[in-house]
């Protein structure tokens, strides 16, 4: 393997972990939830995955793999913000804990869907015995980003409602 090969697959890899690394390190710390900028995270983890899906882009089935996953995503996701820690502080402000393992789960799904369409062999949309595991990659990334921006939706809901009931 070359070294324009090589960083073509962990060049990536490595800034995703980079990443997710920094988001890790502030899980399960309190920290505030930014109602100006609670659509960020959602954001980029949507260009996220679709820089993922542009650079391996899945056949037709793996597509419908991908949109099918997304309904169950968007209901964990949803469950997910409910319980989430979410309350006041001192100022009146909305302060939430993420827990470390939702992270460590979404940085999982990326790196196993790199790993396998790196690794299986052949073009896309071969009749290859890894298409199996494609499709479920892709639907992992599926699964992914409906938690993720149902997690934050539910998340604004929540403070919305936790801000319009402090008393003033």
């Amino acid at each position: 393997m070359n070294e324009a090969a090589i960083w073509s697959f962990w060049g990536p890899l490595l800034t995703i972990a980079l990443v997710f690394a920094i988001r890790l390190r502030r899980a399960g710390r309190e920290r505030l939830f930014d109602l100006r900028r609670w659509w960020l995270l959602p954001l980029f983890f949507t260009a996220l995955v679709g820089i993922l899906l542009a650079a391996a882009p899945p056949p037709l089935l793996g597509w419908a793999t991908f949109v099918a996953a997304l309904v169950p995503g968007a209901l964990l996701g949803w469950h997910r913000g409910k319980l989430t820690d979410l309350h006041l502080d001192e100022q009146g402000r909305v302060v939430q804990r993420t827990s470390p393992l939702a992270i460590l789960m979404l940085l999982a799904i990326v790196l196993v869907r790199s790993g396998v369409r790196q690794y299986r062999g052949g073009a896309p949309g071969d009749p290859h015995p890894a298409l199996l595991a494609t499709l479920v990659t892709d639907g992992l990334l599926g699964l992914a980003l409906g938690l993720v921006v149902a997690t934050r939706i539910e998340l604004l809901i929540r403070a919305r409602r936790l801000i319009g009931a402090a008393p003033a």
